[in-house]
């Protein structure tokens, strides 16, 4: 993965997760990965940062998630949002994020090799899209 992130790499990962989050800094390395548990603190990196990709694990279920991706929604920035949704979620209601600012998602538990895809290919067309 080391062909497209770049230590100028910005990506903001946002999962109650203690664990997953350690992962997704290793695994993302050498792009800069900052990390966080709260919905609220990932928005304000998302409004301090230029920020290339946010990575956000996602519970329907939740108020607080629904906030969160109006919120995101709202940004007026054209942040790629990759979700990740627990295998309970209807199919029907994650395609409904998309007017909140989701621009893809993955099922839990994680397949790393497909996260590596899907990253790859935001950061390339996030990329092709910068002035």
């Amino acid at each position: 993965m080391n062909d497209i992130l770049t230590a100028e790499s910005n990506i903001v990962v946002i999962d109650k997760d203690h664990a997953r989050r350690t992962l997704y800094v290793s695994f993302l390395e050498p792009a800069r990965v900052q990390t966080t548990g709260n919905y609220k603190e990932g928005l304000r990196m998302l409004k301090r940062s230029a920020i290339d990709l946010v990575i956000v694990r996602v519970m329907l279920s939740q108020e607080s998630s629904h906030r969160f991706l109006r919120a995101l929604g709202k940004l007026g920035k054209k942040i790629p949002c990759l979700a990740l949704f627990p295998g309970s979620e209807s199919i029907h209601d994650m395609l409904a994020t998309a007017s909140w600012g989701v621009t893809d998602f993955l099922f839990l538990p994680l397949n790393w090799e497909e996260v590596s895809l899907r990253v790859k290919w935001h950061l390339i067309h996030s990329m092709s899209n910068s002035p």
